[in-house]
């Protein structure tokens, strides 16, 4: 749950028609490290919407491969809550740049995308996660990063600090 917007959801749902949940630059609550749609669904009863990364340029990290946005769709696919896809930055997901505005089109009409990616397991911890300094999330789960973080920082100030299962 959002510790900003959360209260406000839960005290006012009558003022939502529905809910984005971000689920990039999010890592703690997006898959695969501990996707929580279902906690959503026990705090507003409306309709939710995945907000997605349409690339990896608009955003520091969670940009979801097609397998990983099958696993996420097998997940979410049948619950009567889930209401669709918001996409940013949606101009980098259509062609030319690429055709993964047409992968999720393909997704949400109920053709498989993906596969190799397991559902959501457990809630992971940060003892689980591992750190590495990077540019973007993706290039610094793709090869291990340049460097590990340290206290939480780079020595390059052009560089991130980011979280992801894999250890290195």
């Amino acid at each position: 749950m959002d510790l900003n917007t959360g209260p406000i959801i839960k005290s006012n749902p009558e003022l939502f028609d529905w809910v984005i949940i971000q689920y990039y630059n999010n890592p703690t609550c997006s898959y695969p490290f501990g996707f929580n749609f279902d906690i959503w669904t026990k705090l507003y009863k409306g309709p939710l919407v995945i907000g997605l990364a349409g690339d990896t340029s608009a955003i520091t990290g969670g940009f979801l491969k097609p397998g990983q946005l099958q696993a996420v769709l097998d997940t979410v696919g049948s619950n009567p809550q889930f209401y669709g896809i918001s996409v940013y930055d949606v101009s980098s997901s259509n062609p030319a740049f690429s055709t993964y505005s047409q992968t999720l089109r393909k997704a949400l009409d109920g053709e498989r995308v993906g596969e190799g990616y397991p559902p959501q397991g457990p809630f992971t911890t940060e003892k689980q996660w591992a750190t590495r300094c990077a540019g973007t999330w993706n290039y610094a789960n793709d090869t291990c990063g340049l460097s590990p973080c340290i206290n939480g920082g780079c020595a390059d100030p052009n560089q991130y600090c980011f979280y992801f299962l894999r250890f290195c």
